[in-house]
């Protein structure tokens, strides 16, 4: 498939904020949410896509693999693949686990009997909307050739980090009766649920990465955002669409709603 016509189907699909998935007002009152800071703490983004597939199993990625030729190529197995097939296939916590991985710079596509996501790494990271146009052109591709069935789960991750203790710059007030924990090591994990959207944030001043080549230590934010079932059945180009753009908007809204006013200023935000 041409470039041009794979961002055409990333970009044309268009975008009703209440079409199958309506964004939900209470979280968006008056707040301002920047389309970017400098300088970015995300590593990592990721969208995830996990499905039944309406063929075997097992020829998922020769086929896929048949429809992405010539845009993603460095294949390679992962770990996964040493396990039995038999175990893969039966252990619920496998199920769902790609099985490998493909490069088409600054993306990285891994995929399985089940399952899909897209990476992009800092500082390769290109931006929501070109991260947006790709992962619906690969999702567009499967889901009209008869790859993906029944949808179990569709999330976005973003994985950022800071050099410093972040609960200082945070609005999270962690404590033990009246004494602080925040310069204690400290792993925070909250659940939250907007209408049938499910973010989980896990905030920890004590964390370790690799970035790049680099092992680095200090603080993680890390915030899932995903939709179990969504029912994605008529024009479901649109409705992934819509889902993913409003999972984006919730993700964003609860990391800059978890910061200090003074100290997203201090990040340059930039707002459209």
């Amino acid at each position: 498939m041409r470039d041009k016509e794979w961002v055409a189907k990333g970009r044309n699909l268009g975008y009703n904020s209440c079409g199958l998935f309506c964004v939900p007002a209470a979280q968006f009152g008056t707040m301002k949410i920047p389309s970017k800071i400098e300088p970015s703490p995300l590593v990592e983004a990721v969208v995830d896509v996990r499905f039944m597939p309406d063929i075997p199993p097992a020829a998922v990625f020769g086929y896929v693999h048949g429809l992405l030729k010539g845009r993603y190529g460095d294949i390679s197995g992962l770990p996964i693949l040493q396990v039995p097939e038999e175990i893969r296939e039966k252990d619920p916590n496998l199920i769902f686990q790609p099985y490998y991985r493909m490069v088409n710079k600054p993306f990285v596509l891994q995929l399985g009997p089940r399952v899909f996501n897209l990476a992009a790494l800092d500082p390769a990271y290109p931006g929501w909307n070109s991260f947006r146009n790709e992962i619906c052109g690969i999702f567009g591709a499967l889901s009209k050739n008869g790859v993906i069935g029944d949808i179990a789960r569709v999330g976005i991750r973003y994985i950022n980090f800071f050099e410093f203790n972040v609960f200082e710059v945070t609005n999270f007030f962690v404590a033990l009766g009246d004494t602080s924990l925040s310069n204690h090591k400290t792993l925070l994990r909250v659940q939250f649920s907007d209408d049938g959207f499910e973010t989980t944030v896990q905030v920890t001043n004590d964390g370790n990465l690799r970035i790049g080549k680099q092992p680095k230590r200090g603080s993680v934010v890390d915030l899932d955002t995903y939709y179990l079932r969504p029912p994605l059945v008529e024009k479901r180009d649109q409705g992934f669409l819509d889902l993913i753009e409003i999972a984006h908007r919730i993700l964003k809204q609860r990391f800059f709603s978890g910061l200090k006013k003074e100290f997203v200023a201090s990040l340059n935000p930039q707002y459209e």
